[in-house]
């Protein structure tokens, strides 16, 4: 069995909700039975809070926010005295007991029933757009009416009232909007009547209705003996209902069907509901188990990756939109540096090209740290350390993605105007035509196969913009060739052995603009960076291609001493 704190945990994407405003959350638990809980962070206070689904005859609104109090003591209710170590032993607490809380709090159904991870886990995926989803289905589809709560078992519904196609084009406010007779067998029917001569539609809605004579003001709530409450159109995240907005206050009932109906126009078209609509009388045949209606598809698959990562993408996509807005100081900030980079010429060296860029990016993220304008997360959700790798890695997007194209050239030009970049593509050659004998080395050599997955590798981090993911993608290379080096005798290779063979792997592979590529990752990586195994192995990678660049046959094919103590 599954734990209440792992049902917690999994879903988190699903109920913890940081950006969502008043108006979503509102929208959202109108329709979801009491004691259903979102988390959001509430902009006019700066705090998380609570909303809280609410009995329907609890309190003038359905719906309650309780402010979260943050301090070294833990987490606590805002005028509660216990306090809990995070926000999820609080939910966890409150789940099972509602002590200052009006109801208790609970899950929704679908996450109480799943029995294993896997399950949580796909719901975990959706994010906010679970509580639209068929997952979130407050009954089957193919039951004729939901169960009502127990306030409304005395009085069950009837047979559902309907009127005759003639009279839908009356303009009234609720009634059926569409009856589809029974269909019989006949000789002149085609194949459309055959298919559809025993089914019997009948589709009831209010809310279809309205474009033809909308109310002047809201309908006052249906009394339980009557063909029940019409269903709430479901709307975008952060788009209100009109009946949120305007204070008016009609709760759902928790066993309503969520079913997307037809519009008049639908109805009225060449569809078999709509041509066939005025079929002879006679008995009518039970109709077929109805099927479920289409799952709407998620508003992009963007938004669906955006609810696992949380909170990382959330705050990344919160930085890039910080950083094309210009009316903020951050934003113009970005801009101006680009425009500026882009118009500057007349560096001498890629070290005086690319400082002024990493100093950049060193203090935009500290301005980010401490700008009112950015709403960071929670140290509990996000630790300081991986707090500094979002913000960088957002960074890399907003700024070297539009500069990478920029920089490359001019370090080409300035590598074209020394003629290193002209003296390594000729060496490349040679080493390529001397083969194995251009670096004698005591490990066994990789073969063709080896050195394509290395060259695959070296080719994704020339188009890569970020030098986080160009040293990721340097580490797989280098780790490929070590294991295509097969074992020492003493179980492991150092430097002298593995610095040969790397150099013969890069002549196979021949990429003269690694040349330009390591200067890059060099110059723009986070300092604290380079004090790692990525720093270790960016370093072996330029002095690699410091022995190519300086390689001539009648030379030896040793080390030079300062090449040994940088890489000891």
């Amino acid at each position: 069995s599954v734990s209440l704190r792992d049902r917690l945990l999994l879903t988190q994407p699903v109920w913890l909700q940081l950006s969502l405003n008043s108006a979503t959350a509102l929208h959202i638990l109108q329709r979801e039975p009491p004691g259903t809980f979102l988390v959001r962070r509430s902009n006019t206070r700066q705090r998380r809070a609570l909303c809280l689904r609410l009995l329907d005859d609890l309190a003038p609104a359905f719906v309650a926010s309780y402010s979260l109090q943050e301090g070294p003591a833990g987490v606590s209710l805002e005028g509660s005295s216990r306090s809990f170590p995070d926000l999820l032993h609080l939910v966890a607490s409150y789940c099972q007991r509602r002590e200052v809380l009006p109801v208790a709090l609970r899950l929704p159904q679908p996450i109480q029933q799943a029995v294993s991870h896997k399950e949580l886990e796909s719901i975990s995926h959706l994010g906010l757009e679970f509580w639209s989803s068929s997952l979130n289905a407050k009954d089957s589809p193919e039951l004729p009416e939901p169960p009502f709560s127990e306030d409304a078992a005395a009085g069950q519904l009837g047979t559902i009232p309907t009127r005759s196609p003639r009279e839908l084009d009356c303009g009234l406010g609720n009634g059926a909007l569409g009856f589809l007779a029974p269909l019989f067998q006949g000789k002149d029917g085609g194949s459309r009547r055959d298919d559809f001569k025993r089914s019997i539609k009948v589709r009831v809605s209010t809310e279809t209705s309205s474009p033809l004579s909308p109310p002047p003001k809201p309908p006052p709530p249906i009394p339980a003996n009557q063909a029940g409450t019409p269903p709430t159109p479901r709307r975008e995240p952060g788009q209100c209902s009109p009946l949120c907005t305007s204070g008016y206050r009609v709760p759902q009932r928790a066993g309503e069907p969520r079913h997307s109906l037809p519009s008049l126009q639908e109805l009225d078209s060449g569809s078999p509901s709509g041509s066939e609509s005025e079929g002879g009388g006679g008995p009518r045949a039970p109709s077929p188990p109805a099927q479920p209606p289409p799952r709407a598809p998620l508003r992009s698959m963007s938004d669906a990756v955006l609810a696992v990562m949380a909170p990382e993408k959330q705050l990344a996509r919160a930085v890039e939109g910080l950083a094309r807005d210009r009316s903020t100081r951050l934003g113009a900030s970005i801009q101006d540096f680009l425009t500026l980079v882009r118009g500057g010429k007349g560096e001498r060296s890629s070290h005086e090209l690319l400082s002024p860029v990493r100093a950049f990016l060193t203090r935009t993220k500290t301005q980010m740290l401490q700008s009112p304008a950015l709403e960071l997360p929670s140290p509990t959700l996000l630790p300081d350390h991986r707090l500094d790798a979002v913000l960088e890695r957002a960074l890399h997007r907003c700024v070297l993605k539009p500069l990478k194209p920029v920089l490359a050239s001019r370090l080409r030009g300035l590598h074209v105007a020394d003629g290193s970049l002209g003296q390594l593509r000729e060496n490349l050659r040679l080493v390529r035509e001397r083969g194995p004998g251009a670096f004698p080395a005591r490990a066994t050599l990789p073969g063709p196969p080896d050195t394509q997955r290395a060259r695959h590798k070296l080719l994704r981090l020339l188009r890569a913009y970020s030098p986080c993911t160009q040293v990721t993608l340097l580490l797989q290379a280098c780790k490929g060739v070590y294991r295509a080096m097969g074992a020492a005798p003493d179980g492991s290779y150092g430097a002298d052995e593995f610095l040969p063979v790397l150099s013969f792997i890069l002549a196979q592979c021949d990429l003269p603009q690694l040349l330009m590529e390591a200067e890059y990752m060099m110059e723009l990586m986070e300092p604290s960076q380079l004090l790692g195994e990525g720093g270790y192995y960016l370093t072996t990678l330029q002095a690699s291609l410091a022995l190519l660049g300086s390689f001539h046959e009648e030379k030896s094919r040793q080390l030079r001493p300062d090449v040994q103590r940088v890489l000891s």
